[in-house]
């Protein structure tokens, strides 16, 4: 990869001092997505993104300072609530209402969107050390079994005590029941997903994705390889394909759920935590957390069919995946593939000429008449791209 490519993929990807540390990041194996975000998250754990509005939260733990944040748009925090020790998040899809588990204290609580208060929401599981930790939602076009559309899932990992799975109402609090047992074959369960109908439940020390049968029993995923360590799961709504993260091997696979063939999304994390992958609604983003790095990633995927303005040269890829993995050059850093426009040419006759370097030169170290790197003045970066494209000809 040439500099200049290296250099966009910088700008593309995040601002805050990303730059020197880009090499540095987990990678997309998967050429269809790519790293586009980065945030910083002191001890990062649980994360989520919001099918209400988008919004992207993340629970913090272990830290001078847990509690559950939302992620701005320029990568800011914002406390929502402080939480001892969150595990996992959700928002629910019609009103925004955050639901949020403390394994360590053993309830789930809410937080009605947008103002709270915090209320304890669900606090009667087992008797003894309960860990509620995963929690997901039954969407409206739910039809699987053991509960309805708009009901709640809870896996309690059961540290030291009872394990199982509980389900409970977002409407009214303190209504809980039992769906699977601590006699199942759940070892310790993490996290859960709901697909329209089935529910997957990530085990992350028996290693496997159970699927849940209508009589409470759990059935093994079998798939074409070996997980090391399921610590989060979540579903593509594009494809119907499990999204997992791999705390063993440090990575975000997919899996098909109805062949069990596993393939590799990203690699290169250094500690995936429970609960450490997300998708959002439109299935274009997934959010992944590092505790160790203190990171949240955000991958995109390029395909352009869900972006078709963002594609110039018409490859079935967004322009900004183009760039970044060199296909693409973006000399210009505008974000925008030099095939769809015509760097260089400052007297608008499609080509990159005498007459584009005299205007370049006139305007040099004096105003912005030359500036073609869009940094506001003309400079010697500016002359470098136009020497760089000069005796191009445009279309």
């Amino acid at each position: 990869m040439c500099k200049r490519t290296i250099l966009s993929l910088a700008t593309v990807l995040v601002s805050g001092g990303l730059a020197g540390s880009v090499l540095a990041q987990p990678i997309a194996d998967d050429p269809a997505w790519l790293l586009r975000r980065v945030v910083d998250v002191n001890n990062a754990w649980s994360v989520h993104v919001s099918w209400f509005d988008d919004a992207i939260y993340v629970g913090r733990r272990s830290s001078s300072d847990d509690g559950v944040y939302r992620i701005e748009l320029d990568n800011s925090l914002t406390k929502i609530v402080s939480s001892s020790r969150p595990a996992g998040v959700f928002a629910d899809p019609l009103d925004g209402d955050l639901y949020f588990a403390e394994d360590y204290g053993g309830s789930v609580f809410r937080w009605a969107n947008p103002d709270g208060p915090k209320e304890t929401w669900v606090s009667g599981w087992h008797s003894g050390d309960d860990d509620p930790t995963g929690l997901a939602v039954a969407p409206t076009t739910y039809t699987g079994p053991m509960i309805m559309p708009g009901e709640a899932l809870m896996v309690d990992r059961g540290s030291s005590s009872s394990d199982g799975v509980w389900a409970f109402s977002l409407d009214t609090p303190e209504d809980e029941w039992e769906v699977v047992p601590n006699d199942s074959a759940l070892v310790d369960g993490v996290d859960i997903a709901i697909s329209d109908t089935d529910v997957f439940i990530a085990d992350s020390a028996a290693s496997v994705i159970w699927i849940l049968q209508a009589d409470g029993t759990l059935l093994e995923l079998v798939t074409s390889e070996p997980l090391s360590n399921p610590c989060g799961i979540t579903i593509d709504p594009l494809s119907g394909d499990l999204i997992v993260a791999d705390a063993g091997d440090n990575r975000v696979v997919r899996i098909d759920p109805l062949t069990g063939q596993v393939t590799t999304l990203f690699s290169g994390f250094l500690d995936l935590p429970w609960v450490a992958v997300e998708i959002s609604s439109d299935g274009v983003d997934i959010v992944v957390s590092d505790s160790t790095t203190d990171k949240v990633y955000v991958f995109t995927l390029c395909e352009s069919d869900y972006y078709p303005y963002e594609d110039c040269n018409d490859n079935g890829f967004r322009d900004m995946c183009d760039i970044a993995n060199g296909t693409s050059e973006d000399v210009d850093f505008n974000g925008v593939p030099d095939e769809c426009e015509c760097v260089g040419d400052l007297d608008g006759d499609n080509d990159c000429d005498q007459g584009d370097l005299g205007q370049l030169l006139a305007a040099y170290n004096q105003h912005d008449g030359g500036d073609i790197d869009h940094d506001g003045d003309t400079d010697q970066s500016d002359l470098g791209i136009l020497l760089y494209k000069y005796g191009s000809v445009c279309d």
